[in-house]
């Protein structure tokens, strides 16, 4: 049995689909620089972390406090894992 996990079945499904070129990498060159910088790319525009975190509030909204919340909330994405 799968215990649940941070990412949605669509989230899941997007890493899964860079998985190949990971393990390419993995087994050839092991140079990431260019993976990790583009699958970040491609997560945050897949998935913005405002969308996330305020699904109902426009970015032009945000508090400053709020501001500070997303770019905190990016950092600890970053550190999952996949960012690595």
């Amino acid at each position: 049995m799968v215990g649940q996990t941070w990412a949605s079945a669509e989230q899941t499904q997007f890493l899964q689909s860079n998985l190949q070129e990971y393990l390419d990498i993995n087994c050839g060159s092991k140079n990431y620089g260019d993976f990790w910088a583009t699958l970040r790319k491609n997560w945050f525009q897949s998935y913005p972390e405002h969308e996330h975190l305020f699904p109902n509030k426009a970015q032009q909204e945000f508090t400053e406090e709020e501001c500070q919340f997303v770019g905190d909330a990016i950092n600890k994405r970053m550190g999952v894992g996949f960012f690595l």
